[in-house]
């Protein structure tokens, strides 16, 4: 069985503590990438971004890192209008987290849906792609690590069969 994991950040850079919770991911689904692969599965992470400028920042953890292939970097352009919507968002998100931060009302300006959905969709369309034969598992009980993965699904080893005789 192939063990395929995935994250979509909606990060458009890496400022402030973006950068670092960033590399956390990274880091996650790199450990557990090898701690599948140890115990004898094989195993896959996928990190994406929405943003290029973020791609050349996980290629340094790859080599910082020494991890090899054990993350595989995606990288999805937005359409014009996803970008434009996600622009809003997060600076409806600063917004937000200013007048919380001064005692006012947040009233929902903190949210992350339109990224989150922008970034899942993409991840899943392009794992899809990479990965024949995948089959999804939503029920969190059986991800690995208890970790809530954007994305967790298996590929089954296809089982070997002998020629049939004749």
């Amino acid at each position: 069985m192939r063990h395929i994991l995935g994250m979509a950040k909606s990060n458009l850079d890496a400022s402030g503590a973006k950068g670092p919770k960033l590399e956390f991911d990274f880091l996650r689904l790199a450990y557990t990438v090898q701690a599948l692969r140890r115990r004898g599965d094989d195993a896959q992470g996928y990190l994406l971004v929405l943003a290029p400028l973020l791609v050349s920042r996980i290629e340094v953890w790859v080599r910082k890192y020494e991890t090899r292939d054990d993350v595989r970097c995606l990288c999805h352009a937005l359409a014009p209008e996803e970008a434009a919507r996600l622009a809003l968002e997060k600076q409806a998100n600063v917004a937000g987290m200013l007048a919380g931060a001064q005692g006012s009302t947040v009233e929902g300006r903190s949210s992350a849906t339109v990224g989150q959905a922008l970034g899942e969709a993409a991840l899943h369309a392009l794992v899809r792609d990479t990965e024949p034969g995948l089959v999804l598992v939503t029920d969190r009980a059986r991800q690995p690590l208890g970790v809530q993965w954007d994305l967790y699904g298996v590929v089954p080893t296809p089982v070997a069969t002998r020629p049939t005789e004749r």
